[in-house]
């Protein structure tokens, strides 16, 4: 069983927790670099709907392209890299690699950020 099983949340719900505009959300959804795992929203009047392990991608993803500046197709791919690996199922408690690249390692305690991320959206409940 992974962290906050059972969750979803919609897009503007997914915007309140990461504190974003609700069209970053949209934009990083339609670049491939957050996904609405639950469901996707086919057509006009469906919802997307995002499950805990694309939450945590998601944080993730603000702190790499937000804070670290990292562009938004490389963070796509080391995601996609990670929820291969099935980092976003359930955190491990020691720090994940991210990225190895000529300039050096990325590492990020996913366990952390799941636990903060709980407080957040028990407020939203």
């Amino acid at each position: 069983m992974g962290w906050l099983d059972g969750i979803s949340l919609t897009t503007g719900q997914m915007a309140a927790v990461l504190e974003m505009p609700m069209r970053t959300v949209i934009d990083w959804v339609e670049r491939g670099v957050l996904v609405a795992d639950l469901n996707p929203a086919t057509g006009h009047g469906s919802r997307r709907l995002f499950s805990n392990q694309a939450l945590l991608r998601a944080i993730v993803a603000k702190f790499l392209i937000g804070r670290m500046g990292i562009r938004k197709k490389k963070v796509k791919e080391w995601l996609d890299k990670m929820e291969r690996d099935g980092v976003f199922l359930s955190p491990p408690r020691e720090p994940v690699l991210v990225a190895e690249e000529e300039a050096g390692q990325l590492w990020i305690n996913l366990q952390r950020i799941a636990d903060e991320t709980q407080g957040v959206l028990h407020g939203l409940a």
